[in-house]
C-alpha cells in the first residue's frame, strides 16, 4: 500500500478536497485503479524486503536516540556545564 500510495499521489491529492484542510473520501477514492499482486508475487516482495524494512526501522529508531542524545548534551557541553570526558562517560553507559 505505501509504494502505491506513492505512483499514486498527484492523483490522490488532485481528489482532495476541503476549506480548512484537504481530505478525500472514500467516494473520491474509489475511481482510482489498483491492481493487486498474486500472493506468491507478495510472499516474493516480503522475502526480498522485509530485512531492508527491518533495517529502516532500526535506523529510525538509532536516529531517534542519537538526536535525543544531541539535544540533551549539546546544549551542557556548550554552556560548560558538561565537560567532554563527563558526556562520553553518559553516552558509553546509555
Amino acid at each position: 500500500m505505501l509504494f502505491w500510495c506513492q505512483q499514486n499521489m498527484e492523483g490522490i491529492k488532485a481528489r482532495a478536497n476541503g476549506s480548512t484542510f484537504m481530505e478525500i473520501s472514500k467516494k473520491a477514492f474509489r475511481p482510482i485503479p489498483a491492481l493487486v499482486a498474486p500472493q506468491s508475487v507478495l510472499d516474493a516482495f516480503v522475502a526480498v524486503t522485509a530485512a531492508l524494512f527491518e533495517r529502516l526501522v532500526e535506523n529510525e529508531r538509532q536516529a531517534q536516540t542519537l538526536a535525543t542524545l544531541r539535544d540533551t548534551l549539546l546544549p551542557r557541553l556548550i554552556s560548560g556545564q558538561l565537560r567532554l570526558p563527563d558526556a562520553e562517560a553518559l553516552t558509553a553507559s546509555a
